[in-house]
């Protein structure tokens, strides 16, 4: 399956608006993941942070659980660099 430009540009501006994404099975079949952008003192988007696992244990109970928590690197303003 492939993806269009368009497809691939609403599914960013989803994760912008959201600050975060959910992947379960799409790259991988039974790997799940969790994951948001972590944002420099400026603003800018530095790295991503994610959580990643077995679909089976990353169940959607587990995947709301996480949501919040790596959220929280999105809405982190770091004053000095992360790495280096």
């Amino acid at each position: 399956m492939t993806t269009s430009p368009a497809e691939l540009l609403a599914h960013l501006d989803k994760i912008r608006s959201d600050g975060f994404t959910v992947s379960v099975s799409e790259q991988l079949f039974g790997i799940a993941s969790v994951s948001a952008p972590v944002g420099a003192a400026d603003g800018t988007r530095v790295a991503v942070l994610g959580v990643t696992g077995p679909a089976d244990a990353l169940n959607d109970t587990q995947i709301a659980r996480l949501i919040p928590e790596v959220r929280r690197a999105n809405h982190s303003r770091h004053t000095r660099p992360v790495a280096g």
